[in-house]
């Protein structure tokens, strides 16, 4: 990498850097809510073998009389607790989950610009880092891991991977290529989205490269090798137990008599929940700008359309498979999310990130090389592409703007109600109090979860909450 090359790297780190603390600034303090660490509690006792028991599982295998969880629930296995194991190295749990938070993000926009600028130079992978970095979707939910982040440095590198195998026909880049994408969808499933996103449009924009997979019987067998074990909780799960992480969505989608609510929830019908969604929820996540949001995708989406028919009339198409991936990718993806029951976060939408914004990208790219080559006007041919440029980095300070104004709102609150930082006052109330964690009884969801965390497992649990609602807990 040359100096220049340096400069720019070190300079994105800067900038980056600047923007998360900026928009993590009071995370710290921020409420918790029971599912930011319901599920991360099961790690304590491995970490402090001084800790309670705690075991939320509800599917495990003996090895060696060893018992081993594999699932807490039909769509979240014990792969996601690895991202967990560096609370170890901190005394308070609390400020080294939040900690990691702000780790992982920032690694994860690092790994990210790393592999896009090899693609598409320095100025346009920072203009894209930018864009994610500051998406609206992330915050402010990713300060308590109710958003991630590290999907973006799974795609990057599982990319990276596959364009090595493209280079080389090497098995192991494949075979690696599909596990690190899998092993991901396995810490968290929710990201199944994405794979079948990209293997879709990759097969309707790439079909050779697919053809040439297929002859290969090596390649067939790296590719699945690699999803199987990176996926080997849900494989084992799913084949012992009849498939329950599917049957939801395919009751959902097929056979709604059947379908059972996912937390105890009932849903609309498909066609209303999806409208809701839509045009409801997804705008929501982005404060007072939700049209504002929605016009960036339709506008985007119909460029694209009018420029891939006339490109077509032209038979120039093909030019530019590589520029379509992203936004035939990022629309699979959201339908996918759409009707998918109960995803009603942001943290379910922020697997469509990065595909929006390399399709802003790539449409700049689309733009540039077409007035380069078909418009004579020497001023248009310099403008066009400038001035999308420009349009891009003001998506961006808008992006900052919506993102600073939800933390600002959330730093004012501390979270009450969802993520409610009451939870700090009661656990110190029962320390000051000298009150025995085996006096407590919890008759509701979610508080001795945190009290236990907070705790680092000195905290014994008495609950009864699966006895009142008449509910196992692997619902």
């Amino acid at each position: 990498m040359g100096r220049s090359n340096w400069i720019d790297f070190f300079a994105f780190i800067i900038v980056s850097i600047s923007i998360t603390l900026v928009l993590f600034n009071g995370s710290f303090e921020q409420g918790m809510c029971f599912d930011e660490v319901f599920r991360i509690n099961n790690i304590i006792p491995f970490i402090n073998p001084a800790a309670e028991p705690y075991d939320d599982s509800i599917y495990s295998i003996k090895l060696f009389d060893y018992k081993i969880p594999l699932m807490y629930k039909a769509y979240i296995s014990s792969a996601g607790l690895i991202l967990a194991l560096p609370l170890a190295l901190f005394d308070n749990y609390l400020i080294g989950l939040r900690t990691l938070y702000i780790i992982y993000f920032l690694l994860s926009i690092f790994i990210f610009y790393i592999v896009a600028r090899k693609f598409i130079g320095s100025f346009y992978a920072f203009i894209v880092s930018m864009l994610i970095l500051t998406s609206p979707l992330f915050f402010p939910e990713v300060r308590v891991g109710f958003a991630h982040s590290h999907h973006i440095a799974a795609l990057a590198i599982s990319f990276y991977l596959f364009y090595l195998y493209i280079l080389s026909k090497k098995l192991r880049y494949l075979f690696s290529a599909s596990f690190v994408l899998f092993f991901y969808a396995n810490m968290l499933f929710y990201f199944m989205w994405t794979i079948a996103g990209v293997f879709i449009a990759s097969i309707i924009l790439f079909p050779n490269y697919w053809k040439d997979i297929i002859k290969s019987a090596g390649a067939i067998f790296a590719l699945i090798s690699g999803a199987f074990l990176g996926c080997i909780n849900y494989v084992i799960y799913n084949i012992s137990e009849g498939f329950p992480t599917l049957k939801p969505l395919i009751y959902r989608l097929f056979l709604p008599e059947k379908y059972q609510p996912i937390d105890f929830r009932n849903l609309p019908p498909l066609s209303e929940d999806v409208k809701i969604k839509l045009f409801t929820i997804f705008p929501s996540f982005f404060d007072k700008f939700g049209a504002f949001y929605l016009a960036i995708i339709v506008i985007t989406t119909a460029i694209y359309a009018i420029l891939i028919i006339y490109l077509i009339k032209k038979k120039q198409a093909s030019k530019y498979k590589k520029a379509y991936f992203a936004i035939l990718a990022f629309w699979l993806i959201l339908i996918f999310i759409l009707i998918t029951p109960n995803t009603t976060r942001a943290g379910h939408y922020v697997y469509l990130c990065p595909f929006l914004e390399l399709s802003l990208v790539s449409l700049a790219f689309i733009l540039k090389d077409f007035s380069r080559n078909s418009c004579k006007n020497v001023k248009i041919k310099i403008r066009l592409p400038n001035l999308f440029v420009v349009l891009i980095l003001s998506i961006v300070l808008v992006n900052f703007y919506v993102s600073y104004r939800e933390v600002e709102e959330i730093n004012r609150t501390k979270g009450t109600g969802y993520f409610s930082p009451a939870i700090f006052e009661l656990n110190e109330y029962i320390l000051n109090n000298k009150i025995h964690s085996e006096d407590i009884i919890f008759l509701e969801w979610g508080t001795y979860a945190q009290l236990y965390f907070l705790n680092k497992g000195h905290f014994k649990i008495n609950s009864l909450v699966f006895n009142l609602i008449g509910k196992s807990k692997d619902v």
